[in-house]
């Protein structure tokens, strides 16, 4: 996985991400709440330049994109599943409340059947940096693919777009 970055920018004097080998997830700001979108979905990722594997990826890229938000700040992830069985998503290292923990098999939020939506609605608790993966049938869903980082920036912190 690429290590996302703060680097300084030259041109608006306020830090900018860098992820290596990674996307930042697009959002949307509605009512003031960050949300973003996730697909849980069958891809064919190239390994190295010309084996191409069937893998499981969120939004079709392994590993899925980066999340950004700041510390106190509530967002949504929608989690949209084409997957052909159910799944989750765990917020590894977060401190967030358990009905949005991603463990369905310990009751801690619900399994998200294929072709359904669930919205992961919480406010990010600290700053620092995260992962986000699958978290039902996990030991087989992360080998496939499904994971990617979270990172929560300090309150304080704007960064250059």
């Amino acid at each position: 996985m690429g290590n996302a970055t703060l680097y300084p920018s030259r041109h608006l004097g306020t830090p900018r991400l860098i992820a290596p080998n990674a996307a930042f997830a697009p959002y949307e700001i509605v009512h003031g709440i960050r949300r973003f979108h996730l697909t849980a979905e069958v891809i064919a990722h190239e390994l190295v330049r010309g084996v191409v594997i069937q893998a499981w990826g969120y939004n079709g890229s392994i590993p899925g994109p980066v999340i950004v938000s700041h510390e106190g700040e509530r967002i949504q992830v929608a989690l949209h599943n084409r997957l052909p069985e159910p799944t989750a998503i765990h917020w590894h290292g977060l401190n967030v409340p358990n009905q949005v923990d991603g463990v369905p098999e310990i009751g801690a939020g619900p399994l998200v059947l294929p072709g359904q939506t669930y919205v992961y609605d919480f406010a990010v608790p600290q700053s620092g940096t995260f992962m986000y993966h699958a978290h039902a049938h996990d030991a087989k869903q992360e080998m496939m693919g499904l994971g990617g980082m979270f990172i929560s920036l300090p309150r304080h912190l704007q960064t250059a777009d």
